[in-house]
């Protein structure tokens, strides 16, 4: 959402501030919108530092989520993506969910992204 181009974040704050819309050879298009968008912390930082960005930082609420941090949960998150998978190839269409995977693969992958998002106490 915070990369996109600076004419549709500066609709986005007509919207927010007026809430309406001037669509070309129409009236005046009322608009009561909320936008559900998602980054990272990079772009986010960015994003927020930037003193252009102040008209539209005052009118979002952030909502920081916080990362998983158990190894069961991030095992199911990847059984279900396995689950719901569905890799197209140029020769022919292939399941993932058929596919052969060695013991504990997805356990050993879960420790270490979790591990990844761990910092150390201060």
């Amino acid at each position: 959402m915070l990369k996109a181009e600076k004419r549709f974040l500066y609709e986005l704050n007509t919207v927010a501030g007026e809430q309406t819309i001037k669509a070309s050879r129409f009236a005046l298009i009322y608009c009561d919108v909320a936008v559900i968008a998602h980054t990272n912390e990079y772009e986010y930082n960015s994003y927020f530092s930037s003193k252009e960005n102040e008209a539209m930082i005052d009118r979002i609420f952030v909502v920081k989520v916080p990362y998983n941090l158990r190894v069961s949960e991030e095992v199911r998150i990847y059984e279900k993506l396995i689950a719901q998978s569905d890799v197209q190839d140029a020769s022919n269409s292939l399941n993932l969910a058929s596919i052969h995977i060695a013991p504990y693969s997805l356990k050993v992958a879960a420790m270490f992204a979790i591990l990844t998002r761990l910092k150390l106490p201060r």
